[in-house]
């Protein structure tokens, strides 16, 4: 540290020259008086940029003058740094530091706010236009914000957009967006419209999805699209309204019956350190929620979701087809969800024992984990069975009943032997553990489920016909309103199957067999 004073002709000390220097900082002033007017040269150099913005290491040095002046200090001062970091400010500045005129321009990197976004995260650079015009507040400023090939990772919800264009335009106290980005799942997200740059910070912003994707490879795959408007005050109270068409959707019943989170229940972190405690709490993990906090500000919500149809759900021997629509309303802190999807088609297999699903339906409950209702009923030895399958997708439950009522393994002995339980085999008894275990969600995919993705099937099914002879069956969508199968026997007997929706209650079916056998007809179907 090192500086040189004197004393000016009216006894005021005077720091002419200042100089500090330490591993990380190198910075001089030299001060000069013109007419008792102060003049400063400023010239500094951090050693590390990365210090203050992580992955983005490198020196930052900054070179300039300031002059007070009978209207404010003068300002001129330009910086560099790494990765092309850059920064030219040029006008006026309040000798009070309340106001300014100032030009601003250069580039700087994204990541100077993630501490603010944390645990969401940006990466890239911006390049800005602007002027300050008054007090020092986002109010005052005007010009543009622009990037190109920036990325956004949004961890809570697994996602990223990568890359990211952006062009904000700022004027009269609003910003105007115009962002597009690619999600890393698949498909594209535009946002535009206006927001305020004061608190509450209104807006009118609207969203627009093209064929977008969400995954998550225990529990869903979904794409969608469709147009969203979020309006009113950012802070909280604003409405997010609009509608969205679903394509194909896969539900999972995930086959570890550990349910959607990971979780492990009773696992206790002992003297973890602040940033581990951060990240526990940025993951939802410490009990008080992410962040810590219980809540936030609620938004109100009207979304029509339409789903006619290619909604399935599969796992632990199931494979069925819904469709429908629903509603989510309420708001963020409160959804309330009418309507949902119910049951087109669908089997469920135990031990090679297959049921044809009677009813169905799946709805959403303020999340991506849906509640379902599957019903299988079958009829041996005069006993009439039911295996029913309720609960979350992540992790429902699976219940027999049967009339005249027996017990559940007695129930399950009879579905998949068709005899009592004091009349199987040891060797026997074990293939009954083993759908118990598939049931349960111990059991594995199975190489149908395999050969399905494989050839990018919607349906994929091996069965016995009347006579118990081996029949192959694939299904496809080959538009969003035309289902098509084909079955072929180990007699060489095939058969091609086309459905087309013309209504929500209007089906027409056509079929075509090796044999020369043809039909056709139009059907009415009303759930109530």
């Amino acid at each position: 540290l090192g500086f040189a004073v004197r004393r000016n002709k009216n006894g005021v000390v005077v720091v002419d020259d200042f100089t500090l220097v330490t591993p990380e900082i190198d910075l001089s002033a030299k001060g000069r008086a013109a007419d008792e007017m102060p003049r400063i040269k400023l010239s500094g150099r951090l050693r590390d940029l990365g210090l203050f913005v992580p992955g983005l290491p490198g020196a930052f040095t900054l070179d300039g003058t300031a002059a007070l002046t009978e209207t404010g200090w003068q300002i001129d001062m330009k910086g560099d740094g790494p990765g092309g970091t850059a920064v030219n400010a040029e006008g006026t500045l309040a000798a009070d530091v309340s106001t300014a005129r100032l030009g601003l321009r250069g580039r700087a990197p994204l990541a100077l706010v993630n501490d603010a976004i944390a645990p969401r995260a940006l990466s890239g650079m911006a390049r800005y236009d602007l002027r300050l015009d008054g007090p020092l507040a986002l109010g005052s400023l005007s010009g543009s914000v622009t990037t190109e090939g920036a990325r956004a990772a949004l961890p809570t919800v697994g996602l990223a957009l990568d890359p990211v264009k952006a062009n904000i335009q700022l004027a009269a106290g609003q910003a105007n967006v115009d962002v597009e980005g690619r999600l890393s799942s698949g498909g594209r997200v535009f946002l535009r419209g206006p927001v305020g740059l004061s608190a509450p910070y209104p807006a009118n912003l609207a969203v627009e999805l093209r064929n977008a994707r969400l995954r998550d490879e225990t529990l869903y795959d979904v794409s969608l699209a469709g147009n969203l408007a979020m309006a009113g005050p950012l802070a909280g109270g604003a409405s997010i309204t609009g509608g969205i068409k679903l394509g194909t959707v896969e539900l999972r019943i995930p086959e570890t019956g550990f349910g959607a989170d990971g979780s492990l229940d009773g696992l206790r972190h002992v003297g973890a350190p602040a940033p581990v405690r951060r990240t526990l709490a940025r993951a939802g993990q410490t009990g008080r929620g992410a962040g810590g906090s219980t809540g936030g500000p609620g938004y109100g919500l009207g979304i029509s979701i339409d789903a006619p149809s290619a909604v399935f759900i599969r796992g632990r021997g199931l494979d069925a087809e819904l469709g429908g629509a629903l509603t989510v309303g309420g708001s963020t802190n409160d959804v309330v969800t009418t309507g949902g999807v119910s049951l087109i088609r669908g089997r469920l297999d135990i031990l090679g024992n297959r049921l044809a699903l009677t009813e169905g339906r799946a709805t959403l409950r303020g999340s991506l984990d849906p509640s379902l209702y599957l019903l299988a009923e079958t009829t041996v030895d005069e006993v009439n069975i039911q295996i029913t399958v309720e609960g979350l997708a992540s992790n429902p439950d699976v219940t027999f009943t049967s009339s005249p009522d027996l017990p559940e393994d007695e129930i399950l002995a009879r579905l998949v032997f068709g005899r009592g339980l004091d009349q199987i085999s040891p060797l026997q008894a074990v293939q009954l553990a083993s759908a118990v275990a598939t049931l349960s969600g111990r059991g594995g995919a199975g190489t149908i489920g395999r050969l399905r993705e494989g050839f990018g099937l919607d349906d994929l099914d091996v069965s016995t016909d009347a006579e118990g002879g081996l029949e192959l069956t694939a299904g496809t969508y080959i538009s969003d309103n035309v289902y098509t199968d084909v079955t072929v026997g180990a007699d060489g007997r095939a058969e091609v199957n086309l459905n087309l929706t013309l209504t929500p209650e209007f089906t027409a079916r056509g079929s075509v067999g090796s044999d020369g056998q043809t039909g056709i007809g139009v059907y009415f179907e009303k759930d109530y």
